[in-house]
């Protein structure tokens, strides 16, 4: 019997009630005929060695933390966390007005996802990835509407740098026309500015990405005493995306005899 086998089909933490077993019951989490001793595990009926297995991946840390199980509640808590940035941004740019109460919804989402990849085990590391991917989703809803507000500025200093430079076009003319009737001077040596700029390198990159990185993770909090209704509701959202995926708890009682057919 393999750890993935034991991993497959047993939720630990749901429970559900054993009615007893007969003659040729089958473990709950491997499928193995029982024939002498059983076990509930949750109300599951479990034979001895998926007992033991249980026992020691709930004992490992939050039910231990394979790679493979993390990476699938990775995948599937970012699809969560995009199908809630879909939600919350759509509703916003639909009405105009972003409802918090959405980020509740993000919440459950991606906690119920981080779930269902972990197969119920839970955890802190698990708990953790919730709430990254929650608030990374809350946030992301403001990065399209800060875009389209830097592409305004934008848009607004190249119209007025144009204008400012059609308002200088006839300044040249004037400053010739003034300088024929004066005498002959040395003409200033036109410098590249290009050449003159100091170059951005790697390093300024990768700091100035850090920065905006950091920046879109704190507009939640620029808002001030303004946004303490938001903050709160976001609160809310991460702490089901940190309830839902706590560590499982096991009720194991047991051995029982398999009832014999008469």
């Amino acid at each position: 019997m393999s750890a993935d086998q034991t991993r497959g089909g047993l939720q630990f933490d749901k429970a559900e009630p054993a009615d007893g077993a007969q003659a040729n019951a089958t473990c709950a989490s491997c499928g193995a005929t029982i024939t002498t001793e059983y076990y509930e595990v949750n109300g599951h009926i479990v034979c001895e060695g998926c007992r033991i297995t249980a026992e020691e991946q709930a004992n490992a840390g939050g039910g231990g933390v394979g790679a493979g199980r993390f990476l699938r509640a990775t995948a599937l808590g970012l699809l969560a966390a995009a199908a809630g940035f879909g939600i919350y941004y759509g509703i916003a740019r639909l009405t105009g007005y972003e409802f918090g109460l959405v980020a509740i919804v993000v919440g459950l989402m991606v906690g119920v996802a981080v779930r269902r990849g972990s197969n119920g085990r839970g955890g802190w590391r698990y708990q953790l990835l919730a709430v990254f991917l929650t608030y990374t989703s809350i946030v992301s809803t403001n990065v399209p509407f800060l875009i389209e507000e830097f592409r305004k500025e934008s848009r607004t200093r190249a119209a007025a740098d144009s204008t400012a430079a059609r308002t200088d076009s006839a300044t040249p003319l004037m400053v010739a026309m003034a300088d024929s009737a004066a005498p002959a001077r040395v003409a200033p040596v036109a410098t590249d500015d290009a050449a003159t700029r100091p170059s951005v390198g790697i390093g300024g990159m990768v700091v100035g990405l850090l920065a905006l990185v950091a920046f879109f993770y704190a507009v939640p909090f620029l808002g001030g005493v303004q946004n303490i209704m938001g903050l709160v509701i976001i609160a809310i959202g991460l702490f089901e995306a940190w309830k839902i995926n706590k560590r499982a708890t096991l009720n194991i009682n047991g051995p029982f005899r398999v009832a014999v057919n008469p």
